[in-house]
Parts: structure tokens; C-alpha cells; sequence
């Protein structure tokens, strides 16, 4: 099948309508202390109109695939240039539609947070999977569609549906108990084409009760060829895939018996600040610490196509390289060896990836104005980081740590606490608005817990956001 123009408009236009409804939404959640008429409907509602335009995107990505593929088959009949030219913009077309789902796909992470809210642990597992970016095939793709227009809610537990999140990694759908406030069991379903429009659906649901057994009765029954050992592949991968959801929902063998909180701040009242200032295509800079630089740049506003393949955002952004040279050396640290320029960008990869981490909370969730946060999301305002780890690096070492960071230079002294796998805490500095600060408030309480308890041994800290202070208006509104 041929895939013009007009058919991607079309379906980004439809992605666009359904991504502003899901956004309204998703604000209403946030101010939840205020009456909002209709919230529950649209709640319900929610993860269908997120979902559709996502699968309309994944069903567009598979036409492509098999219109790339006859190409290729029939690639003598062609002139060779008109070949490469049409299999580039193929290329192009299939990478503008992964950006757009992975602008939905964070619209969607903030709506599972918030049901994932008081299962943080959990929540910390799904990370141990790599981010899922499967590409669903037809029979896939159908049973999922069915599965999430028809089934809201499965033995009175609301269905959320992985698909159209990044941070959930592990099965098809969680169960969230609308009683308890908490995520009841993780479901992995399978779909079978039996004969015409007629597919057979099977749900393998994994409660939070079950610890170590897989359901006897063997899910998936297909017929499709053996391997070696006589099972079939959907079975065998639906059971590997079932001891993944299992290992997640059984309790942790190792428990914390050390608990303490610091009251952390933010670089959110600096993001907002250099949001009000910046001015349409340019590059606009804020020194927000010793070690941290924003540039940030607003775009003219856009649709959704215009934005993904007809926007100069490359013609904006490569003069940074030369205009952050004068602000850059504000940031050095005179005479230290470990002074580095470590670039980056606020919430998206290059291609809308997304830079959620095990530990913290998607940026819809951080007390930012409703405009800021839609322009951060919908890619119309634009922040680079620039950071100098040697002030943070310079302040550890005079407090006596020895710091595990690929950015310090100075050797290990024998007798000192250490900080492993410190360059994780930079990325929260860059990319999930800690101050400095804060960090070392934090590493300064594990060690006053420490000597408190008298128990020297290696301690995880993880900054996850009190989600009882982000409800309600910001205070940036």
C-alpha cells in the first residue's frame, strides 16, 4: 500500500485532537482539590481516546513497513534514485510517527503515575525491564484495541493499559483497586486469530497475592510449531513473561529498616522563570546555579505535522554551540581539573524519548504552570542544560567523601566514606530539576543516619516526590 502525505496529516491531526483532550484531562487530575464536572467520565474514558490514536499510529508504522518491504522486492524495477529518495522518506515518515507516539506516550506515563502513586516500589521494578518499544503486529495490535475500548475494568479493578506508558515494563495491564487506592495485579494478554474478524482473547492475571507459583493451567492454547523441548514459542514466552510479572509482585527478600526524608527543593521556580522570559526563536539563557545553565527556546506555534518535519529547530538550536561559549565559562570552576560541560535537554530525548528514571516522577507532576508544562510536552518550548560537575564534585570532596563519578579526577583515599555511582545523581540535577543542594543535603542525612544508628552499610537513596504536594494549583499559575 502507497502512504502519501495526506495519510500522515491525517493521522497526526486525529493523534493531535486526542493528545489536547487527554492533556485537559490530566489537568483536571492535578486540580483535583477543585470541582471539575465530567472528571470521573472522562477518567473512564481516558486511556481509549489516549490509546486509539496511538494504535492508528502503530497500524500506519506496519503499512509503511510492508509498503518498504514490496520496494524493496521489486527495487530492480525502479530508477535507482527515485528508490533511495522514497525509502528515506519512508524512514522519515516512520520516525515522525515514533515521535509523536512518544509524545503520547509521556502524556500517557503521567496518567499511570497517578494510580502508581502509593506502589512507588513496585513502580521502581518496572524499571529493572528495559523500556518496551515493541511494534505490535495486526493480531496484536486487534486484541489490544478490543481488550481496551470494551474492558474498563475487570473484576471491579480498573484496567490500566501499558501501551500507553514507557514506565510500565512489565505485562499488559495493571489492575488498580479503586478501594484500596493501590495496583491490585498485573495482567498479560494474549490474542489469537481464529478465523476472519474473529480472534480469541486470553487474560493471564498475576495478583499481588501470588508469590512464588505460576497459574497450572497453561495459558495461550495456540498451535503453533514446537521448539527442542516441546513447548510452543507463544507458550513458552507467555511463561517467561508471567515469572517476570510474578518476580516483580513478590515481596523483596531484602528489606530497608532505615527510613529518612529531607524536604528537597527545586529548579522549578527557575524553569518558570526562563519560560516567561523567553522570547519566540531565540535562544534564551538563565544561570540557575554554580554548576547549571538553562537555554531555553519557544517556537511559533504549530500543528503536530508542521512541528515533527517542517520545523527549523536545528537552524535555532546549532547556534547554541557558539552563543553558550561566553555563558558557559561563567560556570567553570577556577582551579579545579575536574571542570566538564555535560549538554542535555529537559524531558525528551532528540526523538521524544523519554528520560523517566526509577525514583522520580514525570514532570507533569512538578508544581509548573498548565502553559509551560503543555509547551514542554507538545515541543513548543525547547530547554537545553548545560552543567559543570566540579562545584558539586569540589563540595563533596571537602565534606571527605571519596565520589565514584567518571568526571572526578582526584585518586581514592583509603579510610573515607565512598559515593557510588554518583553520575546518577547528575542526571537528576539535568534532567529532573534537584538542586545541588539538595543533593548534598541528602547524602549529608544518610550519613547522619548512619552514625545516628551506628550501622555503616551501603545505603540507596531514592528522591521520590511527595505526591500530596503537587494537587491543586500551581503556585507558578
Amino acid at each position: 500500500m502507497r502512504i502519501s502525505r495526506k495519510n500522515i496529516q491525517s493521522t497526526f491531526q486525529h493523534c493531535e485532537s486526542a493528545f489536547d483532550e487527554c492533556w485537559n484531562t490530566l489537568l483536571k487530575l492535578k486540580n483535583i482539590n477543585e470541582e471539575k464536572d465530567g472528571l470521573a467520565a472522562e477518567l473512564v474514558l481516558f486511556q481509549e481516546r489516549l490509546a486509539m490514536p496511538l494504535f492508528e499510529l502503530q497500524e500506519l508504522r506496519n503499512k509503511i513497513t510492508a509498503w518498504e518491504k514490496e520496494l524493496i522486492t521489486a527495487k530492480k524495477k525502479y530508477k535507482i534514485e527515485w528508490f533511495i529518495k522514497q525509502m528515506a522518506c519512508l524512514s522519515d515518515y516512520k520516525q515522525g510517527i515514533d515521535q509523536v507516539r512518544n509524545i503520547g506516550k509521556g502524556i500517557g506515563d503521567a496518567f499511570v503515575y497517578f494510580f502508581y502513586r502509593n506502589d512507588l516500589p513496585l513502580l521502581e521494578k518496572h524499571f529493572r525491564h528495559q523500556r518496551i518499544d515493541t511494534t505490535l503486529g495486526r493480531i496484536g495490535l486487534s486484541g489490544e484495541r478490543h481488550f481496551v475500548k470494551n474492558f474498563k475494568q475487570v473484576e471491579g479493578k480498573l484496567a490500566i493499559y501499558h501501551g500507553l506508558s514507557n514506565i510500565l515494563r512489565y505485562g499488559d495491564f495493571s489492575f488498580y483497586d479503586l478501594q484500596q487506592h493501590r495496583i491490585a495485579g498485573i495482567g498479560e494478554l494474549k490474542t489469537r486469530h481464529i478465523e476472519g474478524d474473529k480472534f480469541e482473547l486470553q487474560l493471564t492475571m498475576i495478583t499481588t497475592a501470588v508469590t512464588d507459583k505460576i497459574p497450572e493451567e497453561s495459558p495461550a492454547p495456540v498451535k503453533p510449531s514446537q521448539n527442542g523441548k516441546g513447548n510452543t514459542p507463544v507458550a513458552s514466552r507467555l511463561k517467561r513473561q508471567v515469572d517476570g510479572i510474578i518476580d516483580i509482585l513478590s515481596p523483596d527478600k531484602r528489606t530497608v529498616d532505615l527510613k529518612n526524608s529531607i524536604k528537597g527543593t527545586s529548579f522549578a521556580a527557575d524553569l518558570q522563570k526562563l519560560y516567561e522570559a523567553s522570547k519566540t526563536n531565540r535562544n534564551n539563557y538563565l544561570q540557575v546555579s554554580p554548576g547549571l545553565l538553562y537555554v531555553g527556546v519557544r517556537f511559533t506555534k504549530a500543528k503536530i505535522y508542521t512541528r515533527i518535519f517542517n520545523r527549523k529547530t536545528k537552524r535555532i538550536t546549532s547556534s547554541i554551540g557558539d552563543e553558550c561559549i561566553t555563558y558557559a565559562t561563567t560556570l567553570l570552576k577556577k582551579g579545579s581539573a575536574d571542570n566538564s560541560l555535560i549538554l542535555g535537554s529537559i524531558l525528551y530525548y532528540s526523538e521524544y524519548q523519554d528520560k523517566s528514571a526509577a525514583g522520580t516522577a514525570p514532570l507533569f507532576w512538578y508544581p509548573l504552570s498548565a502553559a509551560l508544562l503543555k509547551d514542554l510536552y507538545f515541543s513548543d518550548f525547547l530547554v537545553v542544560t548545560i552543567f559543570n560537575p566540579a562545584h558539586i564534585l569540589h563540595d563533596l570532596k571537602e565534606r571527605g567523601y571519596n565520589v565514584q563519578s567518571k568526571y572526578n579526577t582526584a585518586p581514592r583515599v583509603q579510610g573515607k566514606p565512598n559515593i557510588q555511582y554518583f553520575d546518577s545523581m547528575i542526571w537528576l540535577i539535568t534532567n529532573h530539576l534537584q538542586l545541588e543542594s539538595s543533593i548534598l543535603e541528602m547524602i549529608d542525612s544518610v550519613m547522619d543516619m548512619q552514625k545516628k544508628n551506628k550501622q555503616y552499610s551501603s545505603i540507596m537513596m531514592k528522591p521520590y516526590i511527595n505526591m500530596s504536594s503537587v494537587f491543586g494549583p500551581s503556585p507558578a499559575e
